[in-house]
This record gives C-alpha cells, structure tokens and sequence, in this order.
C-alpha cells in the first residue's frame, strides 16, 4: 500500500504542464529585451490615449465655441423682434399706414 500511494503521489506532482514549466529557461537578455519592449507598448498606447483625448476636447471646444455664436446670434434676434413688435414702433407704422381709398 505504501508503494501505491507513493506513486500516485508522485503522478500527482509530476503534472504535464509542470514539466513544461520546469524546461522553460528564459535568460537575462530576453527577459530585458521582453520588458523592454513591453514598455515600449505601454508607452505607445499611452500616448495615443492622451491624443485621442486631446482631439475630442479640441472638438469639444470648438463645438462649444460654435453653440455661443449661434445662442448670441439668437438673443440679438429676439431683441430685434422684441423693439419691432413695442408699442412705439406699432404706432409709428400705424402713422405711416394711409386708409384705401375706396
């Protein structure tokens, strides 16, 4: 009984992927090299994030610039309709209105 369970313990610890593991030896240089250039990744990709924020606030800031104009563009025009429609103005065209003759 106690070589049985020896050897199925030692099967248990002696899986396939542990010993894929164990034969995977990576040097110095390529663990340097491999971060580096997981850096160089990450860095790229940074960038690129903070240029693609960088335009959509251009966008946005345009965007906004845009919605001023057109909100002062529309109050002088309801300023503009406000003096044409005053009581002065009614009765200044009023006095300049001549009846038909019929």
């Amino acid at each position: 009984m106690n070589k049985y369970f020896s050897e199925n313990l030692e099967a248990t610890f002696r899986s396939l992927r542990k010993e894929a593991r164990e034969k995977l030896k990576i040097s110095f240089s390529r663990a340097y090299s491999l971060t580096v250039i997981l850096l160089i990744l990450v860095g790229s990709l940074y960038v690129w994030i903070l240029n693609a924020n960088a335009n959509n606030g251009y966008q946005m800031t345009r965007i906004e610039s845009v919605r001023r104009d057109r909100q002062q563009t529309k109050h002088m025009l309801r300023a503009k309709i406000a003096k044409q429609e005053s009581i002065d103005e009614l009765y200044k065209k009023d006095e300049k209105m001549h009846p038909v003759d019929r």
